[in-house]
């Protein structure tokens, strides 16, 4: 049998399903190593719960969008670190 954190339904937004994952990203940062997995039937919703709206991105920012601007702001914010990144 599977366990899973937490199913949303398809009324979640994509700012009420990145408030769950928020943490794996600042664990990342703290060099703990961390998994965002979307699982699901085809057609439903993976795709545009990771990435977001196809047309924009920027209407609708995905998980993995909102993952990349954190980062980004986390390094921005963190002088004193030296930050390394790779996409594997």
């Amino acid at each position: 049998s599977c366990r899973y954190d937490r199913v949303f339904g398809s009324d979640s937004t994509q700012a009420e399903v990145y408030e769950h994952v928020k943490s794996s990203v600042q664990a990342t940062l703290k060099g703990i190593n961390s998994t965002i997995f979307a699982y699901g039937q085809t057609s439903s919703g993976k795709t545009y719960t990771m990435f977001g709206k196809e047309s924009c991105i920027f209407d609708e920012p995905g998980i993995v969008p909102r993952c990349i601007s954190d980062i980004f702001r986390f390094s921005a914010q963190n002088h004193r670190h030296v930050h390394s990144f790779s996409v594997l």
